[in-house]
């Protein structure tokens, strides 16, 4: 699913204006996968299709001011990551990038109290099998 299927998927227009009145006036937000990719668009950032689908556990390299976000904090430089997405995005303006792999530099960002993550970290072994 991609934010960019609202012909199919019409609920999805209804999103990212809540989205971005929430975040803009502060209120924390916390986005996964289609998560990332809502915040960005209602941030005003552009989300288009990569050039490839990257899926797999694959590793996500974090930024320097990932390392010193206090949610990142601790974390290594580089970690495995279930990637399951085609689409990437833009950095909204403001935006602190976060994360990225070779195929996709924009892996995560923060805006304000707002976190994205292209990648799933909330995925366990069972879920991923399950998947």
């Amino acid at each position: 699913m991609s934010v960019n299927d609202e012909a199919e998927l019409s609920w999805l227009r209804s999103e990212t204006a809540p989205i971005a009145a929430a975040v803009r006036a502060g209120t924390p937000f916390w986005g996964i996968c289609l998560g990332v990719q809502l915040l960005a668009s209602s941030l005003g950032a552009r989300v288009w299709a990569g050039a490839e689908p990257e899926v797999g556990v694959l590793p996500v390299e974090l930024t320097d001011d990932a390392l010193a976000d206090p949610v990142f904090t601790g974390l290594p430089r580089s970690l495995p990551a279930l990637q399951w997405h085609g689409d990437t995005f833009d950095l909204p303006d403001g935006a602190v990038r976060l994360a990225g792999s070779d195929a996709y530099p924009n892996q995560a960002f923060r805006y304000r109290n707002a976190y994205g993550l292209q990648f799933h970290l909330e995925v366990s072994t069972a879920m991923a099998l399950e998947w």
